[in-house]
This record gives structure tokens, C-alpha cells and sequence, in this order.
């Protein structure tokens, strides 16, 4: 028995169903986000994890530097009062009529060159305190690593979509939370008196 044309009737005819190839869904076959889902998305992870530590590095190495200025200005302002202090107890011992504190602590403050030292702490601190790029240098990072993190859970199956989403949960709460970017410079501490 030979099947007549047109029996069976169209809608019982077997059909055959597309089925998803792995390329398809593991390595970015499309979509948004299609082509960060491989390698690049790996990159790019860790292109957004070094800006964002070069941002926090960077604002501390300011910090670290106003505060190295900050020091060496008040340890020259404390040798200062330690000198003005012993030249007057040597003016009295030896009753120099001569003495002139005034004098004596311009004499002290070339010595010591204080003017560069309060103009190389000023420098400082408002270099480290003005500048933002390591806000700028962060939110970058941190965005690439959220796009990337989102492809790479998006085109993902098992294990490893979870552990893309926990590593995603945990930029996101960091982002929102403001982790990392608490770099605080304070203004001169060292006073010198004239």
C-alpha cells in the first residue's frame, strides 16, 4: 500500500522541530548581550576589576602623599620651636642684648625651607582632595565588570550561570554600597606660628 497524495492530512505529518546547538546558547549566539558571553566577557571582567583597583590606588597614593607632605611640614615646624626654644635659653644664659626672636626664627624657617614645604603640602592636598578621576576610574570599572557579569550569567547553563550571578550580586551590592571608595584627605594639621 502506497500512501496517496495528500494523506495523511498536513497536520499529521511528522515535523521536523529546530533544535538549539550548543554555539547558540553557550557562546553568545545573539541577543544584547550576544557577543560579550565568551572570552571578551572574561576580559572585560577583568579589564573593569583593574580599573577599578588602579581608582582606589591611585586615590590613595594622592592621599598617601598629601599626608607624607603634611609630615615632613610639621616635623620642620617642631624642629623650628625646638632651635627658637634652645637659641633663647642661650640668649638668656649668655644676657645677649642682641637677640632678635624674629630674626632668629626667619633664620630658621630658610634653614629648614618651610615656604616650600607648606607649598609642596598645600600642592598636595589639594591635588589629592580635588582630583576625581579615581570616582571616574571605579564607576567605569565597575560598570564593565556588571555588563559583562550579566552577558556571561545570560548565556551560561548550571554551575557556572550560578556562580556568575553570585559574582554579579556581589558587584552590584559593592556598587550600591559604595565599597572602596572611602578616601578621606584631611587639611593641614601643621601650624606654624610666626
Amino acid at each position: 500500500m502506497t500512501p496517496q497524495p495528500g494523506y495523511p492530512p498536513p497536520a499529521m505529518q511528522p515535523q521536523s522541530m529546530p533544535t538549539p546547538t550548543t554555539s547558540s546558547t553557550t557562546s553568545g549566539g545573539g541577543g544584547l548581550f550576544g557577543g560579550l558571553a565568551g572570552s571578551l566577557g572574561h576580559v572585560l571582567v577583568l579589564l573593569g576589576l583593574l580599573l577599578s583597583f588602579f581608582g582606589v590606588a591611585q586615590a590613595q597614593f594622592r592621599a598617601t602623599g598629601a599626608s607624607a607632605a603634611n609630615a615632613e611640614l610639621k616635623r620642620a615646624s617642631e624642629l623650628i620651636d625646638m632651635d627658637m626654644r634652645a637659641a633663647e635659653e642661650d640668649a638668656k644664659e649668655s644676657k645677649d642684648d642682641s637677640f632678635k626672636p624674629s630674626e632668629k626664627r626667619e633664620e630658621l624657617e630658610k634653614k629648614y625651607k618651610l615656604k616650600e614645604l607648606r607649598r609642596d603640602a598645600v600642592e598636595a592636598s589639594a591635588g589629592a582632595s580635588g582630583l576625581r578621576l579615581h570616582y571616574i576610574l571605579d564607576a567605569a570599572g565597575r560598570v564593565l565588570m556588571i555588563v559583562a557579569l550579566l552577558a556571561l550569567a545570560a548565556y551560561s547553563e548550571g554551575a557556572r550561570q550560578k556562580a556568575y550571578i553570585v559574582a554579579l550580586a556581589i558587584v552590584l551590592l559593592a556598587s550600591l554600597s559604595g565599597v572602596g571608595l572611602r578616601v578621606e584627605v584631611h587639611p593641614l594639621s601643621a601650624k606654624v606660628s610666626s
